[in-house]
Parts: C-alpha cells; sequence; structure tokens
C-alpha cells in the first residue's frame, strides 16, 4: 500500500484535484499475454468528444514497441468528470464498450459502499467496493509537487485484494485507467506521473523520479558508458544547453530531440570537431525530452525537463 500520512495535517483548503488532463503522462508497466513478458506504456489525455450530448475526454494508450521512433497512439478509453460530484466515468472503449461506466465516486465516507463497474472484469461477484482510508498525503514526498491531497483507498467487496489505491489529481498504484483484467501474479504498476514537464508522482518516493520509469523505458537503444562521458547543463534548461564532450569522445555524428511520445521535435547541427555541443531549445514548448546523441556505433541518451 502507499505511504499514506494520518493526521498531522490540516488542510488548509477542501479543494478537490480532478484528474489532470492536459500535457500529462502515466508511465504503467502491464503484463502482456502474447509475449508473457511485461512491457511500458505512457497513458495520456488528449482532445475532447461528445457522446449522448456528455462532454468527455479521450485517453491515449501510448506504446513504443518494438523501436521508440515508431510511436503506436491507441484510443484507449473516454473520461467524463463532474467535479463538484467528486465523481469519474469511463467508456471503456477498449473493450468495444459504448456505455458510461462509473469508475471513482470520492464522495464518500469511510465505510460507504459504491458499485465501480467500470473496475468490473468478471473476476468477481459483484463490482461492489467500500472506501477502508481517507486521509491526507504530502505529496512533495512524491515528486516535485508541493501541498497535501487526498490519499483514498478502496477495497472489493468479495475480494479485498482488488484494490484501488488513488492519490487526488494524481496517481492510482496500479493504472489510473482501467485496463483489461485483474490478476493477481501479474500486476499493472505506475512507476510515474508527469505533468507540464514536472513530475508528481515517481514510484519509492524521496523527491526523486526513477531514472528509468519515467517516460518510455528505453531497452531497445544500446544506453553504454559513453553516456557518462557527456554532460548536458544546465538541466532543467530554460532556453540553451550544452553538451560537453569528454576527450574520450571521438566525434558526434549528430544528435535529435524526441518529445515523451518518441517523435522528433528538433534537430541540431553538430561540427565534429567541437566537444561543445551548443543547443537552442527556446521554440519547444515545456517539457520533457530525449536528447539522443549519435555516434558511429553507438547512442547516448540524455534526459531534459524545458521550463521556460
Amino acid at each position: 500500500m502507499l505511504l499514506s500520512f494520518l493526521n498531522g495535517f490540516v488542510y488548509s483548503q477542501e479543494e478537490y484535484y480532478p484528474i489532470p488532463d492536459s500535457n500529462v503522462y502515466w508511465t504503467v508497466t502491464e503484463f502482456n499475454y502474447g509475449t508473457s513478458l511485461y512491457d511500458d506504456f505512457l497513458y495520456t489525455v488528449d482532445g475532447d468528444t461528445l457522446v449522448d450530448n456528455k462532454a468527455y475526454k479521450k485517453v491515449y494508450k501510448l506504446n513504443d514497441f518494438p523501436t521508440i521512433y515508431d510511436t503506436v497512439s491507441v484510443l484507449h478509453c473516454l473520461m467524463r468528470q463532474d467535479t463538484l460530484q467528486k465523481k469519474v466515468w469511463f467508456i471503456r472503449t477498449y473493450m468495444e464498450e459504448s456505455e458510461e461506466k462509473l469508475g471513482y465516486d470520492f464522495n464518500l465516507a469511510v465505510g460507504d459502499t459504491v458499485e465501480l463497474p467500470a473496475f468490473d472484469f468478471d473476476e468477481f461477484t459483484e463490482p461492489l467496493y467500500v472506501m477502508r482510508e481517507i486521509s491526507n498525503m504530502d505529496i512533495s514526498y512524491l515528486g516535485e509537487m508541493t501541498g497535501l491531497r487526498k490519499y483514498y483507498f478502496l477495497s472489493n467487496v468479495d475480494d479485498p485484494g482488488m484494490t484501488i489505491e488513488y492519490i487526488e489529481g494524481i496517481v492510482e498504484y496500479r493504472s489510473l485507467f482501467p485496463t483489461y483484467a485483474f490478476d493477481a501474479f501479474h500486476q499493472s504498476f505506475t512507476w510515474c506521473m508527469q505533468q507540464n514537464g514536472i513530475y508528481g508522482y515517481a514510484s519509492g518516493g524521496d523527491n526523486e523520479p526513477p531514472k528509468d520509469f519515467c517516460g518510455f523505458i528505453f531497452l531497445d537503444v544500446e544506453q553504454l558508458d559513453v553516456s557518462d562521458e557527456i554532460k548536458l547543463t544546465p538541466n532543467p534548461v530554460n532556453n540553451y544547453f550544452n553538451l560537453e564532450l569528454s576527450p574520450d569522445i571521438d566525434k558526434v555524428n549528430s544528435a535529435e530531440i524526441f518529445n515523451i511520445t518518441g517523435q522528433i521535435v528538433q534537430s541540431v547541427k553538430v561540427v565534429h570537431s567541437s566537444k561543445n555541443i551548443f543547443v537552442d531549445v527556446s521554440k519547444l514548448i515545456s517539457g520533457v525530452y530525449v536528447v539522443h546523441i549519435n555516434m558511429n556505433d553507438m547512442i547516448a541518451v540524455k534526459k531534459i525537463v524545458v521550463n521556460h
């Protein structure tokens, strides 16, 4: 269970934080039953649509398999929120459904029960959940955001192992959005949440994101020790950064900057004899990017945060 902080805090305001719906990414690992391996995905919210005269947000699931140069983006579900009722509904398009189902209800007291059919996978008799805990959490422990958020812990009445652990407006421990099934032996797991280039949650906390689990996990890129021979400063960057090459690096052929969905957003001209590569990123929007420094037979990867 996620670490929660009981008592000792007083909510300065009873503000409700809805699920963010712009420039936000959740990094989630899920079990792939086709390959019998875990795969990494990004969930993001992008765009609007109307269904039965109700406004929904589009939730996309992004995958970089087999290569980050060819990111696949698939509509996963539709989401509708009511900030006054503190409820969230989903249309599970990934299951070819067209009707909305309640996924979250945070207008409950401890001990209250609620039907959450969006998290019904026919694994148990009824999708009936009971609110076990509501507490205040200091989110500065989990990431770069500060302040207090509500922490909610619910469990299924028939299967207590099927739980929902939600930090208001940030993350759910397994996956914020309903996925295909609940499998006690192959759990999905949320590693990181980033909004506007700032991470609000990282597994393990300690105010430090896991280096390989914010954004796609670059298992398919040869990341050798040469990455340590290249310094990127400053980071975060405002308008310019510098790549400083060690004497052991013979030359750099090219460099590209990728956004978090794997698209090239900027190519960098490189003078082969230069040991310092000066890069202007003033035209990039604020956010998280990855710099690929291409050498003869290897690629060095550096992650940067652009913050204008």
